[in-house]
């Protein structure tokens, strides 16, 4: 760790220094482009281009060896009439994604309403140019337009009148000349796309190099012949015929065109003509010009030299020359570093001190006391330097304040302060790896799954949480192992899953006097042949019954997600719930009892087959846990199942494995999920209590039984309900005949034999006032 930090401390170092002094090797003014613009107020807008491209390696799979990346900045910045940059603007254009942008620049500037307008043009895997606007301040910007060079291929000059910004240009070859407007007036917004205002053809032999637009339907060009010409309604008239081939400018009105030797001026003053401008002799021998910008009563020239000059000549022929240390961008911007370096010693010194202390925490492995002080550090130095910059810059413009800020604040405090950052979390990142495998160690804890790797703590910050995390991974899995052993152990003997019926989150949380009331699904299982094996068993055999009668019901159970309500086994009324409590529905009652009633035999040597009955009834009960807080034990209190469990022998013993009340058939044709499984069903009778208090009619489930006899039982089943129907009008002769049919068409439903005797019985009783329809009533008389 330690030559590690030595590695990169001066690595830091030598970075830093490069950020702080960045500012020095921002471009002079002898770096602008012959392009300028001014406002009513005076002031001049210069332009700056620094473009470069450089080449890097491409490591992507499928991609290219390498690609064109840019660097470089384009400046617009504005000069007032004093020689003061009062507002600068950087035109950044990044390339994203697999885009390459391989060169971009400003290559036109003009003032119109207030606003300042600029081309900005890109060329690249997107060449296309486009129109920004700025405020005065150069604050705000904004895209206006965005075109292609389909109809003009060289820009060359961005000019405005009263009601038009004009976009001017010329062919490839320089055949001919193109000018596109935009038409706002002053205080109006600019938008939409351009109209083509002004095309022209160059005459025979010459060639256009420059053009500009003036308004009133003209273009000037500056020809390859050397001389300025006039296009106006597609007629070319030389206006100078040589002398003047080097640049072109348009304001207010006014064109002003530079000699290509760079020693004079020419103003466009009608008549056809252009009249040279007298720059004085010290301007023409040693300042050369490179560009101009016309205005209605004066003119601003930019002159060559070093830095860079600029001149104001005016109506009366006297020149103003501004010092070129006053107006040079490099000069303003490293002032206003040293300015802010200054004030800033102490946060300095006190930014040192915490580095310190954060490398010592860093060696002692106190890793969360380095990151603290390594942000303290950032976050103290970047507030205090803007603090610094708005004490210094009370009372000043908002421009000056803007350019300050911009470049001694997010250059120097911002690029400090994310140089800290970086520093403290490369070299914390190796130190705190711990913490990804402490992150999914406790992930696991929060999934259930309690098992540690068995790596070594470390030592530090990180190894005392790693150890204490393992000690509480430990204690957990010990935790959820005996709350697992007396859970599986309460499981043993109350139902699964009762503490869903009751309304709380475990079964650690159920106790005594615990009630709730359902209306919902039951199944009562009872095993018609229990007493019959007890008595003919010894009690070893008839426990191995039991316990294998109760594996098959349990395995059901669980396969058809259904729910056991009794806390013990009752061979006669086995309750299991089939609801949407237990994760179930009525369709899954049906399929269970169909697989309880077709296991085909006993499955173990020895044993008898059990015979089982099951009643499906959608019940009222409720249920509960009842005793003390030493013993305690499940309840399900319903004389509806009490009552229809008393019929389970009798129904089997007429051949019926699985019957239904009416409303669970009732219940079963509402549910989408049995799809039409009480049609596999038909009715049997009623059976209701001496006292009233329950009465029943009853459905025989036939999907139990094999294909062919529940086909068989379907296919008379529009008889025997007609006989069911003769039989409570009393006409028990014709009911008799009706169920005697059925018999001679299956001689074992054991229903149909049953009323024949019922039909028998009142037939010769004689007296019908006291007729009782329910089933098995004969044999209770």
């Amino acid at each position: 760790m330690r030559k590690r930090l030595a590695i990169a401390i001066p690595i830091l170092l030598v970075a830093a220094m490069a950020a702080l002094l960045w500012p020095f090797f921002v471009p002079g003014l002898d770096a602008a482009e012959p392009m300028l613009a001014a406002d009513g107020d005076g002031a001049v807008y210069l332009a700056q281009n620094r473009t470069e491209t450089y080449r890097v390696a491409e490591n992507r799979p499928g991609s290219p060896d390498s690609r064109l990346l840019r660097r470089g900045a384009s400046y617009v910045y504005r000069v007032d009439e004093n020689g003061k940059i009062s507002a600068a603007h950087r035109d950044d254009v990044e390339a994203s994604g697999a885009e390459t942008i391989e060169s971009s620049r400003i290559s036109a500037i003009a003032s119109h309403g207030g606003n300042i307008y600029y081309i900005r043009e890109t060329t690249g895997s997107r060449t296309r140019w486009t129109l920004v606007e700025t405020d005065a301040d150069l604050r705000n910007q904004r895209e206006v337009f965005s075109g292609d060079y389909a109809v003009i291929k060289v820009i060359t000059a961005l000019s405005s009148d009263e009601g038009h910004i004009f976009l001017t240009g010329r062919s490839e070859d320089g055949a001919s000349v193109r000018a596109l407007a935009w038409t706002a007036d002053a205080g109006e917004e600019v938008a939409g796309e351009p109209a083509v205002y002004a095309v022209g053809e160059a005459p025979e032999g010459d060639s256009v190099r420059a053009a500009v637009c003036a308004g009133g339907g003209s273009v000037y060009a500056a020809m390859q012949s050397g001389g300025v010409a006039r296009f106006r309604n597609n007629e070319a008239i030389y206006l100078l015929d040589s002398g003047a081939g080097g640049a072109l400018a348009a304001g207010e009105g006014r064109v002003a065109a530079v000699s290509g030797s760079g020693d004079g001026v020419y103003l466009e003053t009608g008549a056809l003509r252009m009249t040279p401008l007298d720059t004085g002799e010290s301007l023409s021998e040693n300042l050369p010009v490179r560009g101009v910008f016309p205005q209605a009563k004066s003119v601003w020239i930019l002159a060559g030299g070093d830095g860079g000059t600029l001149v104001r000549a005016g109506g009366d022929g006297t020149f103003s020359e501004i010092a070129a240390p006053a107006v040079s961008l490099e000069a303003y911007l490293a002032l206003r570093w040293f300015k802010s370096s200054l004030f800033n010693i102490p946060v300095l010194v006190l930014g040192g001190l915490l580095i310190v202390f954060a490398l010592a925490a860093l060696l002692c492995r106190r890793f969360f006391l380095c990151i603290a002080a390594g942000f303290s550090c950032a976050v103290l130095i970047f507030l205090a330097v803007s603090c610094a910059v708005v004490w210094r810059f009370v009372g000043k413009t908002d421009a000056e304040l803007q350019l300050d800020a911009l470049y001694s604040t997010f250059t120097f405090g911002g690029a400090l302060a994310v140089l800290i950052i970086a520093a403290v979390c490369l070299c914390s990142l190796r130190g705190l790896s711990g913490i990804r495998d402490l992150t999914r160690q406790i992930k696991a804890f929060a999934d259930g799954r309690f098992d540690v790797d068995g790596a070594p703590p470390g030592k530090g910050d990180i190894g005392e949480m790693r150890r204490t995390v393992t000690e509480m991974g430990v204690s957990l899995a010990i935790k959820q192992y005996e709350m697992n052993d007396m859970a599986n152990s309460f499981y043993r003997f109350v139902p699964r899953g009762v503490e869903r019926l009751l309304d709380r989150s475990s079964i650690m949380e159920i106790g005594s006097g615990d009630v709730t009331a359902l209306k919902d699904d039951l199944c009562i299982v009872s095993v018609v042949n229990g007493e019959h094996v007890q008595k003919q068993t010894d009690s070893r055999t008839f426990m191995s019954f039991v316990n294998y009668c109760f594996s098959w019901i349990y395995s059901g159970v669980k396969t058809h997600k259904g729910m056991l309500l009794s806390g013990d086994f009752h061979l006669s009324a086995l309750s299991v719930l089939f609801s949407s409590r237990a994760g179930s529905d009525a369709a899954d009652g049906l399929r269970f009892g169909a697989s309880l009633l077709g296991h085909g035999g006993a499955g173990i040597q020895g044993l008898p087959s059990p015979a089982f009955f099951l009643m499906m009834h959608h019940a009222e009960f409720l249920y509960g846990i009842a005793g003390t807080e030493d013993k305690a034990f499940p309840f399900i209190a319903s004389s509806e199942t009490g009552f229809l469990s008393t019929y389970a022998q009798k129904l089997h013993v007429l051949g019926i494995k699985m019957a239904a009340t009416e409303q669970y058939i009732r219940k079963i044709a509402e549910d989408p999920a049995c799809g039409g499984m009480e049609r596999c069903s038909r009715y049997i009778g009623i059976i209701s209590s001496d006292d009233g208090s329950h009465s029943y009619k009853l459905y025989e489930l036939l999907n139990c039984h094999s294909n062919s006899e529940r086909d068989l039982r379907l296919s008379y089943d529009g008889k025997l309900q007609e006989a069911i129907m003769l039989f409570y009008r009393n006409d028990f002769y014709l009911a008799r005949t009706g169920f005697s049919s059925i018999l001679k068409q299956n001689a074992g439903d054991g229903l149909a034999r049953w009323y024949i005797f019922a039909c028998e019985h009142f037939f010769d009783i004689g007296d019908l006032s006291g007729v009782n329809y329910n089933l098995f009533a004969i044999d209770e008389a």
